[in-house]
């Protein structure tokens, strides 16, 4: 049972974390992912993870808090520039959607990544619907 693994580095916090997540206990795994980043204030995966349990909630102001963090944090974190442009999508702000989502784009594109592409062409449907196109 995920309340039997113990817990007290934030390395342990957030893999009970990312436990309780997996079973749709949203509200304790943001409890121990918050529970790690007092523990460790430069966690990027833990606010990663906090922001899309967060999103789960309908919570999209938190979640961007999150995502904001974790990319101050670790530059180099697409996943959470591509999820923050998401969570904008959800909140109707297309133009800080396509500028968080395009950043993933071009680094994806830098590095040779296979899907980069696929990432593009979500920017582009967008990009489409903010000029009604």
């Amino acid at each position: 049972m995920v309340q039997d693994i113990p817990a007290g580095t934030a390395e342990d916090y957030y893999n009970r974390g990312n436990k309780y997540r997996e079973q749709g206990n949203l509200d304790q795994a943001i409890y121990d992912y918050s529970k790690a980043i007092k523990a460790n204030s430069k966690y990027s995966k833990a606010y990663y993870n906090r922001a899309n349990s967060y999103v789960k909630q309908g919570k999209l102001a938190e979640a961007i808090e999150d995502y904001t963090k974790a990319v101050e944090i670790n530059p180099l974190y697409t996943e959470a520039y591509y999820n923050m442009g998401n969570t904008y999508e959800k909140q109707g702000d297309l133009e800080h959607a396509v500028e968080w989502m395009q950043a993933r784009v071009d680094y994806e594109r830098a590095t040779g990544h296979p899907e980069a592409e696929n990432y593009a062409a979500r920017v582009e449907e967008i990009r489409r619907r903010m000029t009604g196109g």
